[in-house]
């Protein structure tokens, strides 16, 4: 949710609170909301010697300004999506970096295998919507390209 992002950039540029209300305005609906989101930006306090908070300790996740039930209801599968989605591309960024890793070692098999093993996942990111096609698609053939290389300087060095 962006509320976290926008009490953190008011706390960290100093803005008052009803600077900060106004902003929020055409998301805010409710009371209840606002007095939350008043105690949490007084807990922050002003102090421009104090580092900012880590998002953690802004409690704001599971907030909804939703008025109806199957508003809520959405609000509520989009926070799980959104988590699952997270992590699929932490899963991918980890995958795309074993193949990386291999490369800078300079090891034309490792590379490989684990090109292999990221290929599947990556085109998984297509298919469940967390990444574009074309995305992937330049991604596996610059990964491609650089094992190549790899292969072809590896074998320049050892035919002198």
């Amino acid at each position: 949710m962006f509320m976290p992002t926008a009490i953190r950039f008011a706390w960290a540029t100093g803005r008052g609170w009803m600077k900060f209300l106004r902003d929020l305005a055409p998301v805010r609906r409710d009371a209840g909301l606002t007095a939350k989101l008043r105690r949490l930006y007084k807990a922050c306090s002003f102090s421009p010697n104090r580092a900012l908070p880590p998002k953690s300790d802004l409690p704001i996740k599971g907030l909804s300004v939703a008025n109806h039930k199957s508003a809520e209801k959405r609000h509520r599968q989009t926070e799980r999506r959104t988590a699952m989605n997270r992590a699929r591309v932490s899963r991918i960024r980890s995958f795309v970096k074993k193949v990386e890793t291999a490369i800078a070692a300079g090891d034309k098999v490792a590379a490989d295998s684990a090109f292999k093993e990221a290929q599947p996942e990556l085109q998984r990111g297509v298919t469940r919507g967390v990444l574009h096609r074309n995305t992937v698609a330049r991604k596996l053939s610059r990964l491609s390209a650089r094992i190549k290389t790899l292969g072809a300087s590896a074998g320049e060095a050892s035919n002198p």
